[in-house]
């Protein structure tokens, strides 16, 4: 990462098996595989994502700039999958649990899908 363009979110690529690396917002020049930490400018934790060869699979979580978790859930194949929870930013409270099937939400006890993911993407400030 250049010191001469600072972004308002810096990327850490935390794989197990080598030295991290830092990469730029884009992900120009690098596919992600593992855990990869995001911070804010900061220096304080924006999100955690864990990617297999680019896409994203596994936990997902990001953070309210208060350090509060916002939202946590699980990726399948880069989409939405299962359970998410969101959380209040100020109490840190849970305050909805949304399901999710292949990317799609599933509301209702039908288990009608609505199309389109949601994130909780605490605040970036």
């Amino acid at each position: 990462m250049s010191a001469a363009e600072p972004t308002d979110i810096t990327h850490l690529l935390d794989d197990d098996n080598n030295p991290p690396k830092w990469c730029e917002p884009d992900g120009a020049g690098w596919v992600p595989h593992g855990r990869c930490v995001a911070y804010r400018e900061d220096g304080t934790l924006f999100m955690e994502i864990t990617y297999d060869r680019g896409v994203a699979q596994g936990p997902y979580r990001d953070y309210w700039s208060n350090g509060r978790l916002a939202c946590e859930g699980e990726y399948a194949g880069g989409t939405q999958e299962g359970e998410w929870r969101f959380y209040d930013r100020e109490s840190g409270e849970l305050q909805e649990v949304l399901r999710f099937v292949a990317g799609r939400e599933v509301i209702g006890l039908g288990g009608t899908l609505r199309a389109g993911p949601r994130d909780g993407l605490g605040d970036s400030a």
